[in-house]
C-alpha cells in the first residue's frame, strides 16, 4: 500500500443489484481500514437517507453528507461533493439501493449510476454471494453490459452528445466504460470457495474482484421499520467495525481499492471558476446564488437534535450557517426550555415515537414552543417535527401521549409504509419560503400518519400525474412529513432567515 498516495479527487462508489447486500457494512469497514492506513476519508451517502451516514460519522468521527442528482443538478452535485471532500485524501461514496435503481423504480434518473456519471467516479459492485456460484458471474455481465434508457440504442456520437445534456460533461465521465464498474466485491462468501468465485467471475467478465467479507452473522447490522438501527444503539458498535476491519485487512485488496479510487474523471481543477469557487470551502459552497445574510449579526436558530429527533442533512445544516444562521442544538426530551435569544425553530424527523413519554413529560418545554410559535417563531417541522406539534401522538408503546399542540391533529401508527419516495412541494401561497410557487425538493418515508395534515403546499412525485395538498404552511410555519433537501432551493430558505431576521427585530 502506498499512504503517500494523497489527494481529495481520490474517489469510489460503493453500490450494489439491489438493498441488503451489505454496502454499508463494506463501505463501514473500509473507512475504518482506510483511517488505520494513516489516510483522511470522507462518506457520502448517495440518496435520501439519514441512517447509513449515522454508521459513516460514528467511523469517521466528523460530518459526512448526501448528494442525489434529484435533489440538485449536475454542477451543484459537483460542488457540493468537492466541498465535502475539502481536505481529505479519499472520498469513499455508497450508494442507495440498487446500482441503476432510480425514480418512481422505473428510470435511472436520480439513481448512483448516475451520481457515478455527474461526478466521474468509479464503482465497485457489491454482490452478496450466499447461495450463489457461476450465476453471479452473469449477474456482473449483465451490470457491464447493461444500456440505461438515457444513451439506449444511440451510436457513440450521438450518446457523448445524451451524456453532455443529461449529466452536463463530456462522455469519457459518464461511466462510458462497463457502466463506470471497475471491481467487484464478494459479500457473505466461504473463505474456501472466494478464490474459484473470484476465477469463474474474472474470466468470464474481464474485471478484477478485489475483495470478499465472509457469511458471519455478526457482521450483519439490525433493522427496524426505517431502516438501520442507529449506531448509537449498537453496545458493541466500536467492537462491530473493528472486527469488519480486522477482516478487511486480510481479504479486500487495498491498493486495487486506491488505484479504482485514482481513476476519477471529474476532479477539482476542471470546474469553472464558478464553481471552483464554491467548491474552495464547505461554507462558501452552500452560498450559491442565494446571498449571504450580514455575518456579523448572525441568526440563531434553535435545531432540535437528540434520540427523537436525528434526521437532518448536513447539507441543510451548512447552507444555514453560510447564510448567515447560527444553528443551536437543544434537547426536547431533556432541556426545558428554548435555547436563549433564538429567532428561529426547525424541528427535523427522527423516532418521536419511540421517545413519546420522555417529550410529553417535559411539559415546560411544549408549552413554551407552543406558546413561541403562537407569537410568531418562524418554524420548520419535518415528519417527527411535525408529529411533535400536534396535539397527541401515539407512540411505539401503542399508549397516546400529549404533544406541543401547536397543531389540532392526532398521531397514530399505521400498518404499513404509508408515504415513500421522492418528492417536489410546491407553495400554493406566499409564507416563509417566499412567493407563491416557490419549489423545494425533498422525500417521504414513514410508517406514522396524521388526522390533519393539511394542504399549503402542493406534492408531486416524480414519473407521475398525481399530486395531493398536504403540510400546515403558513406566514411562520411550515409543518409536514416531507424531509426537505436545503439546497434544492437555496432562495427559499433565505426567505426563512429573512422571516426569522424580521422577528429578531419585532422582539
Amino acid at each position: 500500500m502506498s499512504p503517500e498516495r494523497k489527494t481529495s479527487d481520490m474517489r469510489i462508489l460503493f453500490a450494489a443489484p439491489k438493498s441488503g447486500s451489505g454496502k454499508t457494512t463494506v463501505v463501514c469497514g473500509v473507512l475504518e481500514l482506510l483511517k488505520r492506513k494513516g489516510l483522511r476519508p470522507a462518506a457520502l451517502k448517495c440518496g435520501p437517507d439519514y441512517i447509513d451516514p449515522m454508521f459513516h460519522r460514528a467511523v469517521l468521527q466528523i460530518p459526512t453528507g448526501n448528494i442525489d442528482t434529484f435533489f440538485t443538478d449536475p454542477d451543484m452535485t459537483r460542488a457540493l461533493l468537492f466541498a465535502e471532500s475539502e481536505h481529505t485524501d479519499i472520498t469513499v461514496m455508497e450508494a442507495a439501493m440498487g446500482y441503476f435503481d432510480g425514480l418512481g423504480g422505473m428510470r435511472t434518473r436520480g439513481s448512483a449510476w448516475e451520481t457515478a456519471c455527474v461526478t466521474g467516479t468509479s464503482a465497485v459492485l457489491v454482490l452478496d454471494a450466499q447461495g450463489g456460484s457461476v450465476s453471479l458471474a452473469a449477474v456482473v455481465k449483465g451490470f457491464l453490459e447493461f444500456q440505461p434508457e438515457e444513451l439506449r440504442g444511440m451510436d457513440a456520437d450521438s450518446a457523448e452528445t445524451a451524456a453532455k445534456s443529461v449529466f452536463g460533461q463530456k462522455r469519457e465521465a459518464c461511466s462510458a466504460v462497463n457502466n463506470g464498474i471497475r471491481g467487484i466485491f464478494l459479500n457473505r462468501v466461504s473463505r474456501g470457495y472466494y478464490p474459484r468465485l473470484k476465477r469463474v467471475i474474472e474470466n468470464s467478465c474481464g474485471i478484477p474482484v478485489i475483495g470478499y467479507l465472509p457469511n458471519e452473522n455478526a457482521f450483519r447490522v439490525p433493522s427496524r421499520h426505517l431502516g438501520l438501527i442507529d449506531p448509537a444503539e449498537m453496545p458493541s458498535f466500536r467492537d462491530w467495525i473493528r472486527n469488519i476491519a480486522d477482516v478487511l485487512e486480510e481479504t479486500l485488496d487495498l491498493e486495487a481499492l486506491l488505484a479504482i479510487a485514482g481513476t476519477a474523471e471529474v476532479r477539482r481543477k476542471e470546474l469553472s471558476n464558478e464553481n471552483s469557487a464554491m467548491a474552495g470551502s464547505v461554507p462558501e459552497s452552500r452560498q450559491l446564488t442565494a446571498g449571504k445574510l450580514v455575518p456579523e449579526n448572525r441568526i440563531r436558530i434553535a435545531v432540535a437534535k437528540d434520540e427523537a429527533f436525528s434526521f437532518f442533512y448536513t447539507e441543510n445544516e451548512l447552507l444555514l450557517k453560510s447564510l448567515g444562521a447560527e444553528p443551536v442544538f437543544f434537547s426536547p426530551m431533556r432541556d426545558e426550555k428554548l435555547p436563549d435569544q433564538v429567532s428561529g425553530l426547525i424541528l427535523g424527523g427522527g423516532y418521536p415515537e419511540r421517545f413519546a413519554g420522555e417529550l410529553s413529560r417535559n411539559q415546560a418545554l411544549r408549552e413554551q414552543i407552543r406558546k413561541k410559535i403562537e407569537e410568531g417563531l418562524p418554524t420548520l417541522a419535518e415528519c417527527g417535527g411535525f408529529l411533535y406539534l400536534q396535539k397527541n401522538l401515539e407512540g411505539a408503546d401503542g399508549e397516546r401521549y400529549a404533544m406541543c399542540g401547536v397543531l389540532e391533529g392526532e398521531g397514530y401508527r399505521t400498518k404499513s409504509l404509508r408515504r415513500f419516495g421522492y418528492l417536489t412541494a410546491v407553495t400554493k401561497t406566499d409564507g416563509i419560503f417566499g412567493p407563491a410557487g416557490t419549489a423545494l425538493k425533498g422525500h417521504e418515508f414513514h410508517h406514522w400518519d396524521c388526522t390533519e395534515n393539511g394542504d399549503g403546499l402542493s406534492l408531486s412525485k416524480p414519473m407521475s400525474d398525481a399530486s395531493e395538498n398536504a403540510c400546515v404552511y403558513r406566514d411562520n410555519l411550515c409543518a409536514g412529513f416531507p424531509h426537505f433537501y436545503y439546497p434544492s432551493n437555496p432562495e427559499g430558505i433565505r426567505s426563512f432567515l429573512k422571516t426569522c431576521s424580521r422577528y429578531e427585530e419585532q422582539r
